[in-house]
C-alpha cells in the first residue's frame, strides 16, 4: 500500500516505525486485520497508532495523547525550518521529498508548547501544512494567530468533480517525489524566504 501509492519503501518504513500488523487488541478484545484491507501502526515508545486506509470501522484507532508526535528521530540534528503537517503520512511523504516535517498529534491540535518553545528558541521557521480542506483551514488558520507563524497550501487537484488532491500524500500519489519536492521548494521560498 505504501510503497505502490507513496514510494514509502519497507526500509524507510521501518526507519519511521511503521510496521504492517495482522491483528492488535482494544483491551481484551482481539481484532484481526481484513486481508483485503492493510493495516499498519505507528510506533511510538507506548503509544501506538493504528492506521487501516481501507477500513471504514477501524480506519484510525490510537492510545496517544496529544504530546505523542511521531517522526521526530526522523529530523536532523541541525535544522533551521520545519513543516507541520497534519497526518504521518504527509509528514513522511514530505521527509521522502527532503523536507523537515513532523506531525500534530490530531488535525485540532498543535505540537506540545515545550517543543514549540524549543523550536522558538533555536530561531526555526515554522510552516504550517495542513489539509486543503474546510477543517484543515480552520484549525491551521487558529495556530497561525495564535503562535504567528507561516501557513501554506497545497493546491486542490479536481478530477471529475471528485477532489483528488488537498495534502502532501495526496500530491505525492497523483504527481510523484519529483513535483512534490518542487512545489514545497517554491512554498518554503514563498513562505519562509528559505533558499
Amino acid at each position: 500500500y505504501w510503497t505502490k501509492k507513496y514510494a514509502l519503501t519497507e526500509s524507510f518504513l521501518k526507519k519511521a516505525k511503521v510496521y504492517p500488523i495482522s491483528h492488535f487488541w482494544i483491551n481484551d478484545l482481539l481484532i484481526e486485520c481484513k486481508k483485503d484491507k492493510p493495516t499498519y501502526v505507528y510506533d511510538e515508545g507506548i503509544y501506538r497508532k493504528i492506521y487501516s486506509p481501507l477500513d471504514k470501522v477501524y480506519k484510525w484507532l490510537s492510545n496517544c495523547t496529544k504530546d505523542v508526535i511521531f517522526g521526530m528521530h526522523l529530523l536532523p540534528s541541525k535544522i533551521d525550518y520545519i513543516i507541520i503537517t497534519s497526518s504521518y503520512k504527509d509528514s513522511l511523504s514530505l521527509t521522502l521529498a527532503g523536507f523537515n516535517s513532523i506531525p500534530v498529534a490530531s488535525e485540532n491540535s498543535f505540537i506540545p508548547i515545550s517543543l514549540y518553545d524549543r523550536i522558538i528558541k533555536k530561531d526555526i521557521k515554522i510552516l504550517l501544512l495542513f489539509d486543503n480542506d474546510k477543517p484543515g483551514i480552520i484549525n491551521a488558520n487558529t495556530f497561525k494567530k495564535q503562535y504567528n507563524i507561516e501557513l501554506g497550501l497545497m493546491p486542490i487537484i479536481k478530477k471529475n468533480n471528485k477532489i483528488i488532491t488537498k495534502d502532501p500524500s495526496d500530491y505525492l500519489d497523483y504527481f510523484g517525489l519529483h513535483k512534490l519536492n518542487k512545489y514545497i521548494n517554491k512554498l518554503l521560498k514563498k513562505k519562509l524566504k528559505y533558499k
